[in-house]
């Protein structure tokens, strides 16, 4: 599998399943999964049981950020949520990644950073084959409208992540500021993370 291209404008939903990529289980001959009409229950178990199945392990959603400094700053009071006192690089993510077997990640921008792609699409540019990302766009910025496009076809980008969970969020529903959202999302055939 290879980079997502830069030049291409590439559906979201397809850039997904390339992402994701296939199960990468074997073919069902190869796993002893064919039917055989003389082979008994217990040949075909201990064919299943001595083969080796090959999986590809994707985190469908991690965080990465940068620090709450002057030049970048965070909105205010937003310093605690971060899930520890230090950024997490791509770098030190791949290392983790690596010790626990996932091959791939879809980065999510922590919502403590505002909303802002930089830095997870600067991992998806350095690492195309690891991560891809499903970024964040706010609903009430008149801009965001606009901005909606460019920002889904960006390279190394699969979609778009938003959160229901606060009051405050919630309200985006009903006082009309997500409702360009969804006309746009399916036009664009962009998939959509949604919390509630």
């Amino acid at each position: 599998a290879g980079a997502l291209e830069s030049e291409r404008i590439v559906d979201g939903g397809q850039a997904a399943i390339w992402f994701l990529g296939p199960a990468h289980r074997p073919h069902r001959c190869e796993a002893g999964l064919t039917a055989v009409a003389d082979a008994s229950l217990e040949k075909k178990s201990k064919r299943l049981a001595d083969q080796r199945f090959a999986m590809m392990i994707v985190d469908s959603q991690v965080h990465i950020w940068a620090a709450d400094t002057p030049e970048r700053p965070w909105p205010p009071g937003q310093a605690a949520r971060a899930h520890q006192p230090t950024p997490l690089t791509a770098e030190s993510l791949l290392g983790k990644m690596d010790a626990a077997g996932v091959a791939r990640a879809v980065l999510v921008p922590p919502s403590w950073e505002g909303d802002r792609n930089d830095v997870v699409l600067a991992a998806a540019r350095r690492y195309p084959d690891r991560f891809a990302v499903m970024g964040r766009i706010s609903l009430k910025a008149a801009e965001s409208r606009e901005a909606f496009l460019p920002l889904v076809r960006t390279a190394g980008m699969l979609g778009l992540r938003f959160t229901f969970h606060t009051e405050t969020q919630q309200k985006l529903l009903t006082d009309g500021a997500a409702d360009w959202l969804w006309p746009a999302a399916a036009a664009a055939g962009v998939p959509l993370m949604v919390h509630p």
